[in-house]
């Protein structure tokens, strides 16, 4: 449905709000961020929302969160929609390769303004623009930062509780590895790599790769097999740019 034009003058914009847990879903921090955008659009009366774009339980390191997507499909096909207000940066992600993706691809290539409730930046203005390129660099040392005491939360955890995590994790061997990320920038999908690595059926893979195949992979013998999903975990930990699925082949 294509928004109403403009009226009175009226700068029409959309609204992103994000949690990225259950329990802030559950606390309603979608509610109070609904209502801060809504109070500043009162205080600033030349501003309409004429669209809202919540993802709830969906981190701001996940490239998969659904209203995001939305949101950037919505502005890209609505040209008399000036742009799109946030409580805060980190709501549009956490890591400045994201951030700066949505200022190229959004903000810039299709000439839309961002407006950062908390910060009171307006990226239509030369100071605003300056400072949120400063702010995604920010934003992304914050989320390393979370990630490294999250890691070593977890590491002083296990310590004392190994049994609370399962089996330790395998180390991929450096010849698959090479032929993992080799097979991936050549276009082959996760389930193609899978594949790929069930034919190869190297001998200088460790056992543990040697389990029955799964359906769809053989006829139940056992082989070398690692899963679609553990090829695009281990991509990723390698520091892999995942593509969007729209360019990946046999998936």
């Amino acid at each position: 449905m294509q928004p109403q034009e403009q009226k009175n003058n009226k700068k029409n914009i959309v609204a992103y709000s994000r949690v990225s847990t259950a329990k802030q879903k559950n606390e309603g921090t979608i509610e109070q961020q609904r209502e801060i955008i809504n109070s500043w659009v009162e205080r600033h009366p030349e501003y309409e929302i004429v669209k809202w774009f919540e993802d709830d339980g969906q981190s701001g390191f996940d490239d998969e969160r659904k209203a995001y997507k939305e949101m950037a499909s919505f502005l890209a096909n609505n040209s008399n929609v000036g742009g799109v207000i946030v409580r805060n940066l980190s709501r549009l992600g956490r890591d400045s390769f994201e951030l700066q993706k949505f200022d190229k691809e959004v903000v810039q290539k299709l000439d839309k303004q961002l407006i950062m409730i908390n910060l009171n930046i307006d990226t239509s203005t030369k100071e605003g623009k300056l400072i949120y390129t400063n702010m995604a660099a920010l934003v992304e040392y914050q989320a390393e930062d979370i990630k490294e005491r999250l890691k070593y939360a977890r590491e002083r955890e296990y310590k004392k509780h190994p049994e609370k995590f399962g089996r330790p994790r395998k180390i991929i061997p450096e010849i698959l590895k090479k032929r993992m990320i080799k097979w991936y920038y050549q276009g082959n999908g996760f389930l193609r790599i899978s594949k790929m690595i069930f034919a190869e059926d190297l001998k200088d893979y460790p056992d543990w790769f040697k389990k029955e195949c799964p359906n769809g992979f053989g006829k139940g013998e056992y082989q070398y097999y690692v899963s679609p999903y553990t090829v695009r975990s281990r991509l990723r930990d390698w520091g892999v740019e995942i593509r969007d699925p729209k360019y990946r082949k046999n998936i």
